[in-house]
């Protein structure tokens, strides 16, 4: 199982026949590798192979070479290999298994927040692109009133510099409900989350005198409600309705009440009622490490989006949506002639019999409208011919005509007027590409052929 896992690993990083890597050695980096998991190979090659291979580890998640943590990495591996170098394996595997989920897809490992709220954690120094973590998740820990609590969250967006994420962090308030449904029901919540809040009380006290209003007051874990009195000392039953009660207690600043029932007299008891349900609002505090994870959903998720691509991309991008763009405008846009309404291209041929000669331009850098934008050929346009004779033609592409990219013959004969125009398949060209043509006949001599070409734009 080792093994197996290891060489997975390995394939991650350099893949099946991979490039080619010095360290020390020669050969392919993979070839290496396997030679050291057969026991094959000298102990300096085999360290010289597990040093890449962390190096490698360490590029991928973004820990520096030559980092404490890199060379617990290349232990774990030697000790796995059966190459022990310093260090003790336990240290190596606890390196190996804290990067896993980076092997596997984290974006990065030492973030730490600079500051945070219920819902985002803001990180001053990252250089994020705005959105780039949308659908990924958040692994990171906050203190609560006894010990770390771990969460996992999911981004919603970003900034340069702030992940907003849900669901936000635990917190709710502390609640107490007073009066009987029927006739009229208060329930009263402190503003602040808060697990201290457990602690307060409501009561009700009867108003002393004639003409008492009703009135609320808070002090000392205390939320006192005063009743009413009419101008005989008694309570004011028409007054002191669970509608007016509600409305008093939600004028202090520390509470909101409201009012479910008839919202008629209130029945209020006597013995103090008690809050609960309050538990203190989570922040992510400055100096919080954090880890953004790609899930498996997002890699599926994106994984669809690049194989879909974007409506404005062409087969070069390799996407459904470029193949079928291209395919689209291939075969509905526009033909066009080039030169146009002019002379066509002379192309002259080598001395020697099927010897090429010199590159011809036919569509420069700066030749409109193939400078802005892309195109591609389907037909050689044989205008004329010096000679009866079989051409071959080809055209390239770049600066220097290097890049083949399409070739075609034709043949003139002593009884026809002109030459035979040929289709020609060609990958489409970004904007702004140089087209040359280069063209060899069976006779040599050089024999000349004059040419047009009829294409498309992509748009």
């Amino acid at each position: 199982m080792t093994d197996k896992y290891v060489r997975q690993i390995l394939r991650y990083l350099v893949g099946d026949g991979g490039p080619s890597v010095t360290a020390n050695a020669t050969g392919n980096l993979f070839q290496r590798l396997e030679a050291v998991l057969s026991g094959d190979g000298t102990e300096s090659a085999k360290l010289d192979a597990i040093k890449v291979v962390a190096d490698l580890i360490s590029s991928k998640i973004g820990i520096p070479t030559g980092s404490s943590l890199a060379a617990d990495l290349g232990n774990a591996l030697a000790n796995i290999l059966g190459t022990p170098t310093s260090g003790t394996l336990a240290d190596g595997i606890e390196a190996l298994q804290t990067n896993l989920d980076v092997i596997e897809g984290d974006v990065s490992l030492g973030n730490i927040a600079t500051s945070g709220t219920t819902s985002t954690i803001v990180n001053s120094t990252a250089p994020w692109v705005p959105n780039e973590h949308v659908g990924k998740m958040l692994k990171f820990s906050v203190m609560d009133q006894i010990a770390d609590v771990p969460f996992t969250r999911t981004v919603l967006s970003n900034t340069a510099d702030t992940i907003t994420f849900a669901p936000r962090l635990p917190g709710s308030v502390a609640t107490a409900v007073v009066g009987e449904i029927l006739a009229g029901q208060v329930t009263i919540a402190t503003v602040a989350e808060s697990f201290a809040a457990n602690d307060y009380v409501v009561e009700f006290v009867a108003g002393v005198g004639n003409n008492i209003p009703l009135s609320a007051a808070f002090a000392n874990d205390v939320l006192t409600v005063t009743l009413a009195t009419d101008g005989a000392g008694a309570l004011d039953a028409g007054v002191n309705t669970a509608t007016a009660i509600a409305a008093a207690i939600d004028l202090l600043p520390e509470f909101s009440a409201t009012m479910t029932g008839a919202g008629g007299p209130m029945i209020a008891t006597v013995v103090p009622i008690e809050f609960s349900g309050g538990v203190d609002t989570m922040v992510v505090a400055g100096a919080t490490s954090f880890t953004i994870v790609k899930t498996p959903d997002y890699y599926f998720l994106n994984t669809i989006k690049t194989i879909l691509g974007a409506t404005n991309d062409f087969a070069v991008d390799k996407t459904v949506l470029g193949y079928f763009n291209s395919l689209y405008q291939h075969v509905h846009n526009k033909a066009i002639v080039f030169p146009t309404l002019a002379a066509g291209k002379v192309v002259t041929g080598g001395v020697a019999a099927w010897a090429e000669g010199a590159a011809v331009e036919i569509i420069g850098t700066a030749t409109a409208p193939f400078a802005t934008n892309a195109f591609d050929i389907h037909w050689i346009n044989f205008e004329a011919a010096s000679a009866n004779d079989t051409y071959e033609l080809s055209l390239y592409s770049g600066a220097d005509a290097s890049v083949e990219i399409g070739r075609v013959r034709t043949t003139k004969y002593s009884n026809t007027d002109g030459v035979v125009s040929v289709p020609i398949q060609i990958p489409a060209q970004a904007a702004g590409t140089k087209i040359s043509a280069k063209v060899a006949s069976a006779g040599g001599g050089e024999d000349t052929v004059t040419i047009s070409v009829y294409a498309h734009l992509y748009s």
